[in-house]
């Protein structure tokens, strides 16, 4: 009896499923869904929907494909890539008249590895709390490491480079290229500024404690300056000068690094500060270091320093490169927004972060 019943209920189950086709069949029932292609599946990544940085615990890129850049306000930038945060200078705190990049220098307890663009004090005031905060080893110029071992990093922590080395990492290296710093007009900007929006004594105070946290040494100028080049196993490549667009900036370390790279980089964050002739100062500046790098995609950097300088609008730029770059593309980042890319998917169009129209 018992393995009769058995049978039954297997031929039963049969026919039932057998109807059950049928009538999906019949009623238009839809197919199942296509395999979602690789852009879909890299844009649901926790780290391509949050806004919140890795470097404060925020969620981190898997696989190796895919690659998050943010940009946090000047000539910041978090990388995070197979697990990895490597920082590009921090400036995080830059006083209550400045625009809040949305999170604290506090809240900043993850790296990997800390690289220095140059000692002045919009680029590594907030370096030496962060370095203690995460342990992580900081890479500058020698002037660099001087302002931060006075300021308690272990002398352990700091690594000090001159442009010839290259840092490897899971997947990329780190190249720091030595440029000139372009000698600009700081002080008239910053007497222009204070006379129009009159801070308050407190706001100044706070002002010049962030200025003490960084370096005012004359070997920045000439030695101690250095654009970063990120460089991954797939060739994609992540170019970024906070100064020296000017030809006179331009070393033979530049011209070698653009010249092994055949002229073409994927992203380049250009450096980008106009004053009182926007127009002048783009294409004396910024638009011949595009001409040099001749980029897929262009981020602006350093373009929103107030109050050391006016807040530059990155409009005049973006209609210049849509009208005279068809090669290349534009975009503005938010402060902390997840630029992704897939480091593996490489074309010669332009290039657009994956997931910003999603």
């Amino acid at each position: 009896m018992t393995k009769r019943s058995g049978s039954n209920t297997g031929f039963i189950i049969a026919v039932l499923l057998f109807f059950m086709m049928v009538a999906g069949r019949g009623s238009g029932a839809a197919a199942p869904a296509a395999e979602p292609d690789a852009t879909a599946s890299l844009c649901r990544q926790e780290a391509c929907r949050s806004w919140v940085p890795a470097c404060t615990w925020g969620p981190v890129p898997t696989g190796s494909e895919l690659l998050v850049i943010r940009w946090l306000g000047n000539s910041n930038y978090e990388v995070s890539y197979k697990g990895q945060v490597i920082l590009v200078d921090n400036f995080y705190n830059r006083g209550s008249r400045a625009p809040y990049v949305g999170f604290t220098p506090d809240q900043v307890k993850r790296a990997d590895a800390i690289f220095i663009t140059h000692g002045h004090k919009d680029h590594m005031s907030d370096t030496a709390q962060v370095a203690l905060q995460t342990n992580a080893p900081v890479y500058g110029h020698q002037t660099v490491i001087d302002t931060l071992l006075k300021q308690g990093v272990p002398a352990q922590q700091l690594h000090a480079f001159n442009g010839l080395e290259t840092f490897k990492f899971d997947g990329f290296t780190v190249q720091m290229v030595h440029i000139y710093h372009n000698i600009g007009s700081k002080t008239l900007y910053r007497d222009a500024i204070k006379d129009y929006t009159k801070p308050t004594p407190a706001q100044l105070a706070e002002e010049a404690a962030i200025d003490s946290r960084g370096s005012n040494s004359p070997d920045i100028t000439l030695k101690g300056l250095f654009a970063f080049l990120f460089t991954f196993d797939s060739g994609f490549t992540f170019l970024g000068a906070e100064s020296a667009a000017h030809p006179q900036g331009w070393t033979d370390q530049l011209k070698t690094a653009v010249k092994k790279h055949n002229s073409t980089f994927d992203v380049v964050a250009v450096p980008y500060q106009v004053g009182y002739a926007p127009l002048t100062d783009i294409q004396t500046k910024t638009w011949p270091f595009i001409q040099l790098t001749n980029p897929r995609l262009i981020f602006p950097l350093h373009h929103d320093v107030f109050p050391d300088f006016p807040m530059s609008p990155t409009e005049p730029l973006a209609q210049k490169i849509k009208e005279e770059l068809p090669g290349s593309r534009f975009y503005s980042p938010l402060y902390r927004e997840p630029l992704c890319f897939n480091v593996r998917a490489r074309s010669s169009s332009p290039l657009l972060p994956l997931c910003a129209d999603k």
